[in-house]
């Protein structure tokens, strides 16, 4: 039995005229006319007596009447019981919220302001955020220490099925450095410079350096333990690095010095991704994520980045 046919019953009998509960009911005379007649059907009895100039209940109609509202009422004791528990637990929830410690610019992507919106619109809400490696994240999301987690995946990188990954930015890998760096003087510009990359980052100094033997380069390496102290090694002339440009744009800002050469090849691409596991139910994370993508893109599943 169709809960709408319900109330079209009870509204019918409260204007005991087709075309005016029609009207009420935004929909056409005909079909509150055949639906009424479809209840009555599955109920096997007749609830109006209906002839050119009136409409009224039947007795057995105008017995079920009060039932129906009955119905009606705990419908909405229902819906709305469940909004309120719905807000506790919004209001009450607790999200713990990691980032992959090979980006250092997240917030150039809206995290940061979503989490802000978070705040503000669940003022009692607990959320946590911590900085890790991307094994750590997926290792702490499967076993649910952490709800969320920001990574940065490579072209065609994937995840386990367990995950859902959505991308909340696309960038791809820039060569920076002080000097001028074009592509037909890498080799002597890294016969005369190190390439600095971040010791704590071994997975994307291998990307790195693949990326870079695809160009004729097999530059020497050193490795920095901070993105800080790296950066300062490039400005001051000591060597080149390579980092997503939306990273280089931003250091720019206060970094005047800083040129870059960027990769345009697929492999170069990189993606800022938002992943938790699908078995989590914990009711803070679709909010969260609606935060920072308000453009619905879907979930990928599968891992898979396209």
């Amino acid at each position: 039995m169709e809960l709408r046919r319900i109330q079209y019953f009870v509204t019918l009998a409260e204007y005991l005229h087709f075309s005016q509960a029609a009207d009420n009911l935004y929909i056409s005379q005909s079909s509150l006319s055949y639906h009424i007649a479809e209840l009555e059907l599955e109920l096997g009895v007749q609830l109006f007596v209906r002839n050119k100039r009136k409409v009224s209940l039947t007795k057995v109609g105008a017995e079920l009447l009060p039932i129906a509202r009955d119905i009606l009422a705990k419908v909405d004791e229902l819906t709305l019981t469940a909004d309120e528990q719905n807000k506790r637990d919004k209001n009450s929830m607790m999200i713990h919220i990691c980032f992959d410690t090979s980006s250092q610019r997240f917030d150039l992507f809206g995290i940061d302001a979503a989490i802000v919106k978070m705040r503000d619109l669940y003022p009692e809400a607990t959320i946590n955020c911590s900085q890790s490696s991307m094994e750590e994240i997926l290792d702490g999301l499967a076993c649910r220490n952490f709800d969320v987690g920001f990574i940065t995946l490579r072209h065609g990188e994937k995840l386990p099925s367990q995950f859902n990954v959505l991308p909340i930015h696309i960038d791809f890998l820039s060569m920076v450095s002080i000097f001028e760096i074009y592509p037909g003087n890498l080799t002597s510009a890294f016969d005369n410079s190190p390439l600095y990359l971040l010791k704590d980052d071994i997975r994307w100094g291998n990307k790195i350096l693949s990326l870079l033997k695809d160009l004729g380069v097999s530059p020497r390496v050193k490795w920095e333990n901070s993105f800080s102290s790296m950066l300062t090694r490039v400005t001051t002339g000591e060597g080149i690095t390579v980092i997503p440009h939306s990273e280089f744009a931003a250091e720019c800002q206060s970094r005047k010095s800083l040129k870059a050469l960027d990769f345009h090849s697929d492999e170069a691409k990189i993606y800022s991704c938002a992943v938790w596991c699908e078995a989590n139910s914990n009711p803070a994370i679709l909010p969260l994520i609606r935060h920072i993508r308000s453009d619905d893109t879907g979930f990928i599943k599968e891992g898979s980045i396209f």
